[in-house]
């Protein structure tokens, strides 16, 4: 769904990208911790709003190849007027139409709890993924969803998932959890994850 004008707002500052830096560096603590190491990969960024994940993800790993999309034309139309760091698209997660086994890693910064179809797009990211590909996913505890709404930030009933429904969803899309961590005090929650073969 789109974001609401609070919340596109709320996205496009300077305090969203210094949290998206805190988001990112928890990432590549677990990619170290587990010996991963993307470096000149195939990376897509899903969901990539004001591409300050892209530009995190560009620097840090100079993936061979770079594609950050978004649902809102709106951002690719911010990330285009930058200077060239990926291919962008306008696309829906939950159905992209990139071809079956395309990238190494996927990145989502705080999106699927946007997405009504939040199961499907994690099994489209699964899709992407080539074997032994690996899955960085971070998303809002459900209680802070419902604190967004306070704020006219609104998030769709369908997408307000606990932790265990959605490691629930990715197990059964054939990702092994690998690690996770809370961050601030709680209010997300990451996960590292590696494709596998899907549950029966």
């Amino acid at each position: 769904m789109r974001l609401s004008p609070a919340e596109f707002n709320a996205m496009n500052t300077r305090n969203r990208e210094r949290l998206m830096s805190y988001e990112f560096r928890a990432f590549t603590k677990h990619l170290e911790r587990h010996g991963i190491d993307l470096t000149g990969k195939e990376i897509l960024d899903a969901g990539c709003g004001p591409v300050f994940s892209t530009v995190l993800i560009a620097r840090h790993f100079r993936p061979s190849r770079l594609v950050a999309f978004d649902l809102m034309p709106e951002m690719i139309d911010i990330a285009t007027s930058r200077p060239a760091l990926a291919e962008f698209y306008v696309k829906d997660i939950a159905s992209t139409g990139f071809p079956a086994e395309s990238f190494d890693a996927v990145f989502i910064f705080d999106v699927l709890h946007h997405v009504p179809e939040w199961r499907e797009a994690v099994r489209e990211m699964s899709r992407l993924l080539r074997p032994g590909g690996v899955l960085l996913a971070e998303e809002p505890a459900n209680q802070l969803t419902w604190f967004g709404d306070f704020f006219r930030m609104h998030h769709p009933i369908e997408a307000k998932f606990g932790w265990s429904e959605f490691r629930k969803e990715l197990r059964e899309a054939g990702f092994e959890i690998l690690g996770g961590s809370h961050l601030l005090l709680g209010a997300f929650r990451n996960y590292l994850c590696r494709k596998g073969s899907p549950s029966p």
